[in-house]
C-alpha cells in the first residue's frame, strides 16, 4: 500500500474543535502540527471501522494510508516509524483516535508500518 502523499490542505470543518470530550475526559486539539513529535505505541484499527464516517466527515477506507489521532489537527500528514525495525509509513490523519484514547496508544494508522 503506498504512503499518503503530503500536500497542503485546508483544516477540516469537522473534528477540529479546540476541545472535545470522550467518556468524561477532555482532549485538546492542537492549532497546528508544526514541530509535533511523539514517541509511543501505535495500534492499527483496520476492518472494524471500514466504511464508517471519520471525525472529519470522510468515509474511512482501510485501504488508504490514513490514521486517527487524539490531538493533531485534521487533516495532518504524519510519519509513523516502527521502533523495532526503523521502517516508516506516511499517513493522513483524518479521524479522532477513540481506540487510541481507550488503550493509551499514540496513533492508530489504517495499517502498521511494514515488518
Amino acid at each position: 500500500m503506498p504512503d499518503a502523499e503530503p500536500r497542503i490542505e485546508q483544516p477540516s470543518r469537522s473534528g477540529n474543535r479546540p476541545n472535545y470530550e470522550v467518556w468524561g475526559k477532555t482532549y485538546h486539539v492542537l492549532p497546528d502540527a508544526t514541530g509535533y513529535e511523539k514517541r509511543g505505541t501505535a495500534s492499527w484499527y483496520g476492518e472494524k471501522f471500514h466504511g464508517y464516517a471519520t471525525s472529519n466527515g470522510e468515509i474511512y477506507d482501510m485501504y488508504k494510508m490514513s490514521a486517527a489521532h487524539r490531538s493533531l489537527p485534521l487533516p495532518t500528514f504524519a510519519r509513523v516509524t516502527s521502533l523495532d525495525n526503523g521502517r516508516s509509513v506516511i499517513v493522513r490523519v483524518n479521524d479522532r483516535a477513540i481506540p487510541s484514547i481507550v488503550t493509551g496508544r499514540s496513533i492508530s494508522p489504517t495499517r502498521p508500518p511494514p515488518a
